[in-house]
């Protein structure tokens, strides 16, 4: 896996999570984001994530973000920031580091 970005991810306004989280002021959950960033990692690496070592949520993503996912493999880990951008403002929302499973080979006897 060589340093990457995953496909943009649109926050439609309408998304029915944005209603109960938090009503007078809409967020994505930060789950939701973590879900997305190690979907993408596996996706990209071909391996599984066994563990988010590192996370720090910076700014909340919110209804009508366009979000980013960078990636910059490091042995088993994979360093990855999200930013948000609406209209022409962008902004750090999460940064960490997820620890990749170990890549294993089979040998038969």
């Amino acid at each position: 896996m060589t340093a990457n970005t995953a496909s943009p991810w649109v926050l439609d306004a309408q998304w029915p999570v944005f209603a109960g989280h938090f009503p007078a002021h809409p967020v994505l959950p930060g789950a939701l984001l973590l879900d997305w960033v190690i979907d993408s990692i596996q996706q990209q690496s071909g391996r599984n994530v066994v563990g988010v070592a590192q996370t720090k949520f910076s700014r909340a993503a919110e209804p009508g973000d366009v979000l980013t996912l960078a990636l910059r493999p490091d042995g088993t880990r994979v360093r990855f920031e999200v930013r948000a951008t609406r209209a022409t403002n962008e902004h750090t929302v999460a940064s960490g580091i997820a620890n990749l499973a170990v890549a294993t080979t089979s040998t038969v006897p």
